[in-house]
């Protein structure tokens, strides 16, 4: 896979995400597989030697910051991880540094790690993106109920988030609770009219309402790529149908069964 394709892939599978590790495309793996590509290799390091570069400056902790944010915008969560312990080192461990963390261990398949990290953070100045976050680890093992209870704490947090309440509107959708889903899915799209990612839940759950029109029309406004599109009724048609529960499924090694 070239690099052109997999960031064709990223963005298109990236307006579907709805809980973590949740993709609705297959097919988006890095050219060597599970880890890092060459070229997020060589980007990573562009990314150090720009650091190193810097003339130390008063707000060097909010550059360091917004470089590790930066490298897991690019998908590089196992360096991130490397460079949280570097940060932490040189200025200290704070509750926005430890939440990168425990995005890095999540994104990065440890889970369990992630969750008790997202757990010590209920308390702090994160809490409602540590409550997301414990929603989106229970969202990605299967545990949708969990997943509620989480993102319903995080909105409650942090009403105004679209990311959030739209988060909690897809976990309602995998639950079987349309009705529940509808004000979580609406919120969003009128606060965030333009994010792609709320867009797909919003046409998601106009596909599972039997609307069909109205999804392919709030799509096409969006100018959702072609594969996006055509991932959502593939999605819809997996999830359980309006007021039926969708049963648990089983989970081995920490992660749901396909």
């Amino acid at each position: 896979m070239t690099h052109d394709t997999t960031s064709r892939c990223r963005k298109g599978v990236a307006t579907l995400i709805a809980a973590g590790g949740m993709l609705l495309a297959a097919g988006c793996a890095t050219p060597n597989g599970y880890g890092m590509s060459q070229q997020q290799i060589n980007e990573e390091a562009v990314m150090r030697q720009q650091v190193a570069n810097q003339e130390p400056v008063a707000d060097n902790r909010g550059m360091y910051l917004s470089m590790i944010r930066e490298m897991q915008g690019k998908g590089l969560y196992f360096a991130s991880l490397a460079h949280v312990d570097a940060f932490e080192q040189k200025y200290g461990v704070a509750p926005d540094v430890e939440l990168l963390r425990a995005h890095g261990l999540r994104e990065s398949g440890q889970a369990a790690q992630a969750e008790a990290v997202y757990r010590k953070l209920q308390d702090s100045s994160v809490a409602a993106a540590a409550s997301q976050g414990l929603g989106l680890v229970a969202g990605g093992r299967g545990d949708f109920t969990g997943a509620v209870a989480a993102l319903r704490e995080a909105a409650r947090r942090d009403p105004t988030n679209a990311l959030i309440v739209s988060d909690l509107g897809y976990a309602l959708l995998r639950q079987g609770d349309l009705a529940a889903a509808r004000l979580s899915i609406a919120q969003p799209a009128e606060l965030a009219p333009t994010n792609q990612k709320i867009v797909g839940n919003l046409a998601l759950y106009l596909l599972v309402a039997g609307e069909e029109g109205r999804a392919d029309a709030v799509m096409e406004k969006a100018e959702m790529p072609a594969a996006t599109r055509a991932a959502v009724p593939r999605q819809a048609t997996r999830l359980p149908l309006p007021g039926q529960a969708r049963a648990k499924p089983a989970v081995a090694g920490g992660r749901a069964a396909q």
